[in-house]
């Protein structure tokens, strides 16, 4: 597409004609053809180089930009020069517009000779009053642009030659962009042709050339070129930017956004909740200026009529005259910035209510008055100036706003030195207007508060503590930090100097086996009132000293579990102690089983006894150790203990064994019942036996899943009978006491 982006009123160079079409358009390239074109019913069409006698090396192709836009029933094709020279030769020699129907392999001449209307046909068609072909005269025919002897530089100097260049380029950037504008301005400058012969959905290719060819010019024109064009329906582009925008004066909206393709725009404006849009711009707007960063922003300012909240929309111009859709819809509220006239303080009275201490219930009362009352008028508010209580700004003396009738009004001074005054008036957008600054004198007694918030954090990568509060005095000028090992001890002043920030870093010795350091802060004003200081503060102090390990005293396998006596260090700086536990043959899987905090193990003398019942195992034993953390995060593992807990191979389980015999299908009919809550984990199975008249001792008959409570078989023949029972086995080895014993006999077969 033509780009035409930020014209610099010094005059440079507008744009240049290229870019990248898409969705119906086609990017130009540029050829040489022959000088013989072939006529219309010739259908072979060749592009080749034309064989000129200028040596190559010191000729200079000029290129022929080219854009196509597809509407189905028509083709409309833009060109250019690539710069002012060549589309005055273009304008001087005119230009053949050459066909080819790829589809159907036709050729056709559209236009020979194709140049700019002449100054007489445009004077008689366009009247005075249209500013637009007006100008476009001017740019073709006037007598306006620069001549040697006008520059500013010497004439004939490369300063003047690059003078004419600007001048020449920004006439050829705004001929291009009045062609943008107005599609009959286009045709009218011979840069624009529409192809009305087409048919849909066919491919199409287009060549333009120069009508004269100078071989002999330095400067060469070659052919502009549109190698397919397939004539599709033209899809409206989208123009999906986000508009921005600031507030520059009284109803005063600057907007922008940021467009790095197109150069003309269209925008509109609406009251927040009305329908009817107003375009705000009398012609397309173009931005007239190239920011100091040299970036693609676009900005416009609109005077609205009155403070509300307004929608604006923007539409972009392309090279073809079609407008894009709308942007997406952005807000703007425009808030009355003009404030109210401002008031005047007759004088100003200082009360003490408390006669035994002046430093408390100090008030001033202001007498003002004001001529005028504005509708939107808010109220008044006293403000106070003291720089070293309030640095660079003014603080407010009320809470509230004081109403328009209240032309006196008592505030609360206590606390405050001497310092300057003035009454403030505010409107509903909280505009205001100022009095002229007096000067209240005062004399502060009041101490100020001892600080809040007072935290600490430590630093083990460097030994340091970082210390911070807040105070919502205003006449503080420093703070004193004062510290010590021990709450017994004697609290010592640790800062040197005023210290004016809310934080102060302390270093500490990280290799003392001492728990905490103490600190405390307090503020002292600019009229050496000594606060209080705040609440001692705790804090823990850095260390690199590793913890002590835990050893083992004693251990012992008793029928309750596995006993162990665990002697543990009493440095200052543990934390806690984690009894750990895992299988021998799992090295890596602990899991935490206890856990004891370190200043209760020292309260017991060191030592903790510890009772663990693990689930039986036959087939593996259990390691332990304890872990010891200190408060710097280091840790240290103890001597691991390897003890074995298998419990008894036979355990006792209530299962109710059921029996019977089916004459009808002659087999025999086990089931049984239990609790299904087994008192060990792990996989298990039922083991069914049997004894039968010839048997001497039970024997096993057959197994079943653990999830199976019914068994049947068909062993017994007419007349036998046999006892069954039933007991639970694990894989591990262990197994239940038998089950209850059912005798089962089969009826003899009459």
């Amino acid at each position: 597409m033509f780009k035409f982006k930020k014209i610099v009123l010094a005059c440079t160079v507008l744009s240049v004609l290229i870019g990248v079409v898409t969705a119906g358009n086609t990017v130009g390239k540029v050829y040489d053809i022959p000088d013989s074109i072939p006529q219309p019913d010739t259908n072979i069409f060749v592009v080749i180089d034309s064989a000129l006698p200028m040596p190559r090396k010191e000729r200079v192709t000029a290129q022929i930009h080219m854009l196509a836009r597809t509407y189905r029933d028509s083709i409309v094709i833009r060109w250019a020069g690539e710069d002012y020279i060549t589309q005055r030769k273009l304008n001087q020699s005119g230009v053949n517009l050459y066909r080819l129907d790829l589809t159907e392999y036709r050729f056709d001449t559209l236009a020979y000779g194709l140049k700019p209307w002449s100054l007489e046909q445009m004077r008689a068609v366009y009247p005075e009053s249209d500013s637009v072909a007006y100008m476009a005269m001017g740019l073709l025919y006037g007598e306006n642009g620069m001549t040697p002897d006008q520059t500013r530089n010497e004439p004939g100097s490369l300063g003047a030659y690059l003078e004419l260049h600007d001048d020449q380029q920004a006439r050829f950037g705004f001929g291009v962009l009045l062609s943008e504008w107005r599609r009959d301005i286009a045709d009218r400058m011979a840069m624009r042709y529409v192809d009305l012969d087409v048919v849909p959905g066919h491919k199409y290719e287009y060549v333009l050339q120069p009508t004269e060819i100078d071989s002999l010019s330095s400067i060469v024109m070659g052919a502009g070129h549109l190698p397919e064009v397939v004539n599709e329906p033209y899809k409206k582009e989208n123009y999906d930017i986000q508009l921005g925008d600031s507030i520059v004066g009284p109803f005063s909206v600057r907007l922008w956004w940021i467009d790095k393709t197109h150069s003309t725009y269209e925008i509109e404006r609406r009251k927040v909740g009305t329908a009817e849009w107003t375009r705000v711009n009398s012609m397309p707007y173009l931005m007239m200026s190239i920011s100091m960063e040299g970036n693609d922003d676009c900005f416009f300012k609109d005077i609205v009529p009155e403070a509300g909240d307004y929608e604006y929309r923007v539409f972009a111009h392309d090279a073809f005259g079609d407008l894009t859709n709308p942007s997406p819809t952005h807000k703007v509220h425009v808030p009355d910035i003009v404030g109210p006239k401002s008031p005047l303080i007759r004088y100003i009275e200082i009360n003490h209510t408390d006669s035994t201490d002046l430093s408390k219930g100090v008030t001033a009362t202001f007498h003002i008055e004001k001529d005028s009352i504005e509708d939107d008028f808010m109220g008044f508010m006293p403000m106070y100036y003291n720089q070293k209580v309030t640095g660079n700004e003014w603080k407010k003396l009320a809470k509230d706003y004081f109403g328009a009738n209240d032309t006196v009004f008592t505030v609360d001074v206590t606390g405050l030195p001497a310092g300057m005054v003035t009454v403030g008036a505010f409107d509903n957008e909280g505009n205001g207007s100022y009095s002229i600054p007096q000067l209240m004198s005062l004399k502060d007694v009041k101490a100020p508060d001892a600080p809040r918030n007072f935290k600490a954090v430590a630093n083990a990568n460097d030994g340091t503590i970082t210390l911070t509060w807040d105070s919502d005095e205003d006449d503080i000028e420093y703070y004193e930090v004062a510290f010590a090992n021990d709450t017994t001890h004697k609290f010592m002043l640790k800062t040197e100097g005023k210290l004016k920030e809310k934080m102060f870093v302390d270093s500490v010795d990280m290799t003392v086996n001492q728990k905490y350091i103490y600190y405390k802060v307090r503020a002292i004003d600019y009229s050496t009132n000594e606060g209080d200081y705040t609440p001692v503060l705790q804090v823990v102090r850095p260390s690199i000293l590793p913890p002590s390990e835990a050893h083992l005293e004693s251990s012992s396998v008793e029928d309750d579990g596995i006993h162990m006596r665990w002697g543990c260090g009493n440095d200052q700086q543990l934390d806690y102690h984690l009894l750990l536990r895992r299988l021998e043959s799992r090295p890596n899987d602990w899991t935490v089983i206890a856990r004891w905090d370190a200043d209760s193990v020292n309260a017991l003398g060191g030592m903790v006894d510890v009772v663990d019942r693990p689930e039986y195992n036959r087939d593996d034993r259990y390691v332990y150790a304890v872990c010891t953390f200190g408060l710097n995060g280091m840790d240290v593992l103890s001597t691991q203990l390897s003890m074995a807990w298998e419990g008894d191979a036979l355990f006792e389980w209530k299962i109710k064994l059921f029996g019977d015999f089916d004459e009808k299908e002659g087999c025999t009919i086990l089931a049984w019942e239990l609790d299904d809550k087994l008192p060990f984990k792990g996989e298990w199975y039922y083991c069914i036996f049997k004894k039968q008249e010839n048997d001497t001792r039970p024997k096993f008959l057959i197994s079943a899943d653990a999830n199976k409570r019914s068994h049947t078989n068909y062993i017994l023949r007419s007349g036998e009978s046999a006892d069954f029972y039933i007991m639970i086995q694990y894989k591990d080895g262990r197994k239940s006491f038998p089950s209850n014993t059912v005798t089962i006999k089969a009826p003899k077969k009459q």
